[in-house]
């Protein structure tokens, strides 16, 4: 391990050596059953976090079928929105909207007029 992350992670490699020492040296394990009574007490005290983690984890399989319904919705309401104003608008070289009916013009159309008045190419054509 580098020697900045060991500065960092100092105070927690000591606690966890304390730990190994006392069921070493006062309960009286070998070195084996200290490691492992040491990773007994490092689960016991995640399993509050493990039994939150787990109820999010069932909290966001609930969520799927409520966010398709959102979807569901969203899609519908966007699909009304479009149906009602069907007719686009497109700003002018006179400052004005225009209506662009949806037959009248294609959106293709449209792109190459905004592009001719934001760049001028094609508004003055070379003769």
């Amino acid at each position: 391990m580098p020697v900045y992350f060991a500065n960092v992670l100092q105070p927690l490699i000591d606690f966890f050596e304390s730990i190994l020492k006392f069921f070493h040296d006062s309960v009286g394990f070998s070195w084996g059953f200290s490691i492992i009574a040491l990773t007994i007490v490092v689960r016991a005290a995640l399993v509050p976090l493990t039994v939150k983690q787990f109820k999010s984890m069932q909290a966001l399989a609930r969520l799927p079928p409520e966010s398709k319904k959102l979807q569901q919705r969203v899609k519908k309401e966007l699909e009304l929105y479009l149906a009602d104003n069907s007719s686009a608008s497109l700003l002018h070289a006179d400052g004005h909207y225009h209506r662009l009916s949806p037959g009248g013009q294609t959106v293709r159309n449209a792109q190459a007029q905004l592009l001719e008045r934001i760049c001028g190419v094609g508004a003055n054509p070379v003769e």
